[in-house]
């Protein structure tokens, strides 16, 4: 882990630890209260690159230090990709009603379109966090991939 050679080695109070770590006051004042958290010294002081190590542990520093970003937003993506296979179907029923399409087509448009952003998802992922932020297929896609017998092992291969 990148340690900057001018950080001090202590910490006086939660609030220098926070500053010192690059994250919130409220986040060390929590943690401190957890078992296993490094808490502090018998002189009162914190120190810090246990406190770093543990937070690191925890995947609330990255290796540069401070909150890492890319995290969440990988958990942005994956969730946003849930919370859309779930409704995409009917947002396809509703977007391609002047076409007059019929059911079996707006049902393979809903489950091609989604497993197109899953692709796009999991190729804006690191390959590393694929395994510890799982892509899981929504029911509603599943549902109509086994109402119209539509092949979904590009799929999974593609989330594996």
């Amino acid at each position: 882990m990148n340690r900057s050679p001018t950080a001090p080695s202590f910490a006086s109070n939660q609030s220098d630890l926070a500053r010192i770590l690059g994250v919130s006051r409220q986040l060390v004042a929590y943690h401190c209260k957890q078992p296993g958290s490094p808490g502090r010294r018998p002189d009162g002081r914190y120190p810090v690159a246990d406190w770093r190590d543990y937070f690191a542990a925890f995947g609330r520093l990255s290796a540069r230090g401070g909150i890492d970003p890319e995290s969440y937003k990988d958990r942005f993506l994956v969730l946003s990709l849930a919370f859309l296979g779930e409704h995409l179907p009917a947002c396809v029923d509703s977007a391609l009603a002047p076409l007059k399409l019929s059911g079996p087509k707006l049902d393979r448009a809903a489950v091609r379109l989604w497993t197109a952003l899953a692709q796009t998802v999991c190729n804006a992922l690191p390959n590393d966090e694929t395994a510890s932020v799982p892509i899981i297929v929504p029911e509603a896609i599943k549902k109509i991939a086994a109402k119209r017998k539509i092949d979904l092992s590009d799929v999974d291969t593609l989330l594996s």
